[in-house]
């Protein structure tokens, strides 16, 4: 471990990492431990796009042929660092290196603020369980989601602006409650819809977000009420 810890402080992707950064920590954590469960826990914690494929497979809906992601974590996952340091004797770091900017997302490998936004919602939505209070959300352009618990409409648009998800006002909002394991309510309050936007939009955009996140949404429902909270 002590070369490869050694080889990483010299690579610039990891070194302009600034000390204490949560994903330096976490490569140099997964890299000193063996244990299966503990790697991916330490993954979960840095990465919510890992943290969701767990979740639908916790629900039995993960998507087939989910892409190259799901084959990227499950490397990463099972790397030997033995191997990764005779890889740099060798000068052939190329493919583990890949590794860990794909897993961990973090240099060119870095997701876009949309992405991390969408991640961060499900994993919240998610994480709601079977008759807790609605939340309260908003919906960006593009079916962007983002909820901030109990502020108010305008003080989750400045917190979604602070944690460099963009900028402007969202098209819509309102609240959404969980009443199945994958069965969820929703209603929609907004100029938009009064000026004739569809609420549909919601739905839609919560169950393409599933999708590129590794879900199969065949069996999750968004039912759209005039009222929830």
């Amino acid at each position: 471990m002590d070369e490869v810890r050694a080889f990483l402080e010299k690579w610039k992707p990891f070194a302009s990492l600034p000390p204490g950064n949560a994903v330096r920590r976490s490569i140099l954590r997964l890299l000193g431990t063996d244990d299966a469960v503990e790697r991916a826990n330490i993954l979960a914690k840095v990465n919510d796009l890992y943290a969701l494929h767990r979740i639908y497979e916790g629900l039995g809906i993960p998507r087939d042929g989910a892409g190259a992601k799901g084959e990227a974590f499950a490397q990463l996952l099972g790397i030997s660092v033995s191997e990764f340091a005779a890889a740099i004797r060798k000068k052939e770091q190329k493919a583990f290196l890949a590794l860990l900017l794909e897993g961990f997302e973090f240099d060119r490998a870095a997701a876009a603020p949309n992405q991390l936004a969408g991640r961060q919602f499900l994993t919240y939505l998610w994480e709601v369980r079977v008759g807790d209070p609605a939340i309260k959300y908003s919906i960006y352009p593009n079916g962007v989601l983002f909820s901030a618990g109990g502020k108010t409409h305008d003080e989750m648009a400045k917190e979604f602006t602070q944690q460099g998800f963009g900028s402007g006002r969202p098209i819509g909002g309102g609240f959404i409650r969980r009443d199945g394991d994958l069965t969820f309510q929703y209603d929609t309050h907004s100029s938009f819809i009064k000026t004739g936007g569809s609420h549909k939009i919601v739905a839609d955009s919560l169950k393409r977000s599933i999708r590129t996140t590794g879900g199969d949404t065949d069996r999750v429902t968004f039912v759209y009420a005039e009222s929830v909270a």
